[in-house]
């Protein structure tokens, strides 16, 4: 085959980087310059690198375009694919190469040529520095096998579909031959013809904001205009799966029976535009490769069996009781099955058949016997699916789904404990949950039921404040109660407890006068006045604001118009069973007048020591050094006593 070629880079006497030589075939060195221009990877500093484009010369015939490899390297050893080139320029910097080569897409096609053939081929070609004739390259194409199903390229080649760039992270430890397999594994799960105008590349640098290939890999995503689709190297069930008729060529795609090495007949050159994921489907739909699933009529619910033979409410096909299916996998369990089907289902949005989940699902919980144990591993299965996340598109399915999880998981009323779980099946490693979640998700929550304080709070704050203020105005919550539960303290979320601590604080101000100011210091005096609890809530500042609050609650105006006085305040800051916190004290000299501030300060000094968890000889030590809080009883000369 005679592949075309040109040799870009730097000389010795030359200042900026260009095509140094080319072949004096079909194409003019003009034509490379605008093909090395357009596809470029970045200053990397790691080579040698591939990337893989095409080239359409505006003079070319029907079926006359080029498909290209270029290789990107240092004149170094082991890298040295043309002669006559030195490592540095004249200003000593080291210079990038890049030895382009293009062959006849209408030559390659037909055998169903790869990357990788193109790759082994072009790589034991040593390029001139001066301008010759094309290269007589032999391509031998590998022995033909039907294409494998790797789960991460299933995912990215209907995403590719969609018109978005992929980016690939992760693939760091990965060599140049492991990344170039895998794009050709991805595009032997597409029509061959979409080569025609595809480009990719091995690593690209992340600050090149504007290159043109629509698959890379890469260290981190770069920060284009438009977000590219972003998939991680060995973690293929994060990686979406698109809507529409993309996410339906996915669903082809999963079908293990199909004879996916037809997909290199169809050599017609494609492009990737707006009707990518249309045309693919259209083709593969013509030669009756796949049929889009039509939905099977649903058996009677007793019917309905798993692979072992039992129906799905536990009992085997004689009605006799069986026992339980043993290990975890998707086949020894019907509900784990059908999670995962509803998975696939939302993700392809194909509504009449997750609703059919869900009226499974929805008989296995009307069977009941479903246990802790299970119910964990049902739990661990949402969240790996990520089951929980938003599904706007599905409309009135949304919350039916949000019902159904909610019902495996807990199979009751949520508390608080629970809450947290469903924030847990949320998160990933690098993202947080939202806070507050997904209305619909919350409004799902609050129809299973909310079993503790905590999570009323939590949900009603968070997507209905008119019903937060009818539960708030109800026999069901009192002062006491809130300021308990605050004090208890151990919120999973540092955001939760400073959720639950501004409600009680607007509780306690929207209702005053209709508690027991005399209950709220009692309550507020056993547990410390909540100086150590809202340590767990908020920042120094926060804590202030707050105990400030608290204090305003325990000691209205109209009933201490002059303040705190001394007693009050060396029994805030002294006789409390938790130590005083600087928030504490600072709350307190916000509210007495500066001639007071020594005995506060002297109080404050007197609890932080005397509730230290000390040693007796320790303590006592330090006793006497302490500052005397409690002024002596005045006594009359007559009645004094002489100790000495």
């Amino acid at each position: 085959m005679r592949a075309q070629w040109a040799l870009h880079g730097k000389v010795l006497d030359d200042e900026g980087y260009r095509v140094i030589a080319c072949s004096n075939g079909d194409l003019s060195r003009a034509n490379f310059a605008d093909a090395l221009g357009r596809f470029t990877l970045g200053q990397l500093a790691s080579l040698p690198q591939a990337s893989v484009s095409y080239l359409q010369p505006a003079t070319r015939s029907p079926g006359g375009g080029y498909l290209a490899l270029a290789i990107h390297w240092f004149a170094a050893s082991g890298q040295r694919y043309a002669d006559g080139v030195g490592q540095v320029d004249n200003q000593g910097r080291v210079t990038t190469f890049t030895s382009y080569f293009c062959a006849p897409y209408a030559s390659l096609a037909p055998p169903g040529t790869t990357y990788l053939d193109m790759y082994r081929a072009f790589s034991a070609v040593t390029l001139p520095a001066r301008d010759g004739p094309p290269q007589e390259v032999s391509i031998t194409p590998a022995t033909r096998q039907i294409p494998s199903i790797d789960a991460l390229a299933m995912r990215v080649a209907p995403l590719l579909l969609t018109g978005a760039p992929v980016c690939v992270l992760g693939a760091d430890e990965t060599s140049l031959d492991e990344r170039l397999r895998f794009i050709d594994t991805v595009m032997g799960l597409l029509p061959y013809g979409f080569r025609a105008r595809m480009a990719a590349a091995t690593w690209t640098r992340p600050t090149h904001r504007n290159h043109r290939f629509r698959l890379f890999f890469s260290s981190e995503p770069r920060a284009s205009e438009k977000p590219d689709q972003i998939v991680h190297w060995g973690e293929p069930e994060l990686a979406s799966i698109p809507g529409g008729d993309a996410g339906h060529y996915y669903g082809w795609l999963a079908d293990k029976v199909t004879p996916l090495a037809s997909l290199a007949q169809m050599y017609r050159e494609l492009g990737f535009g707006d009707s990518a994921d249309t045309e693919a489907l259209r083709l593969v739909d013509e030669i009756r490769l796949w049929r889009r699933p039509r939905l099977k009529p649903m058996a009677p619910a007793a019917l309905v069996r798993d692979v072992a033979g039992r129906d799905m409410a536990g009992r085997d096909v004689a009605g006799r009781d069986a026992p339980p299916p043993a290990g975890d996998g998707a086949g020894a369990d019907p509900v784990e099955r059908l999670l995962r089907e509803c998975d696939e289902h939302v993700r392809i949005l194909n509504l009449s058949r997750l609703r059919q989940d869900l009226d499974l699902l929805h008989k296995r919980l009307a069977a009941g016997g479903i246990d802790d144990v299970s119910r964990r591993r049902y739990r661990s299965l949402i969240t790996r699916l990520e089951l929980f996340r938003p599904h706007g598109p599905l409309g009135k399915y949304e919350g039916r789904l949000y019902d159904t999880l909610l019902a495996l998981s807990f199979g009751g009323p949520v508390g608080y404990e629970a809450f947290c779980l469903v924030e847990d099946g949320l998160r990933t490693p690098d993202v947080p949950p939202l806070h507050p979640l997904y209305s619909p998700l919350l409004e799902a929550i609050d129809r299973a039921g909310l079993a503790d304080t905590r999570s009323k709070v939590i949900v009603y704050a968070s997507y209905d404040t008119k019903k937060l203020a009818r539960w708030l105005g109800s026999r069901d919550v009192d002062a006491f109660g809130l300021i308990s539960e605050l004090a208890r303290g151990t919120w999973r979320r540092k955001e939760h407890g400073r959720l639950f601590c501004d409600v009680t604080l607007q509780y306690l101000q929207d209702k005053q006068g209709r508690y027991s100011s005399a209950e709220i210091r009692r309550v507020l005096l056993r547990n410390g006045y909540l100086a150590r609890p809202l340590r767990e809530v908020g920042h120094d500042q926060y804590q202030v604001y707050a105990l400030t609050k608290l204090l305003v609650a325990a000691f209205p105006e109209d009933q201490y118009p002059l303040g705190l006085d001394e007693k009050t305040i060396s029994e805030i800051l002294a006789d409390t069973p938790d130590a005083p916190t600087p928030a504490l004290l600072a709350a307190i000299l916000r509210k007495i007048p500066e001639a007071q501030a020594p005995l506060a300060w002297a109080a404050y000094v007197y609890g932080s020591v005397a509730r230290m968890d000390l040693d007796e000889a320790t303590h006592g030590a330090l006793w006497a050094r302490l500052p005397v809080i409690e002024p002596e009883p005045e006594t009359s000369p007559e009645s004094a006593v002489d100790e000495t």
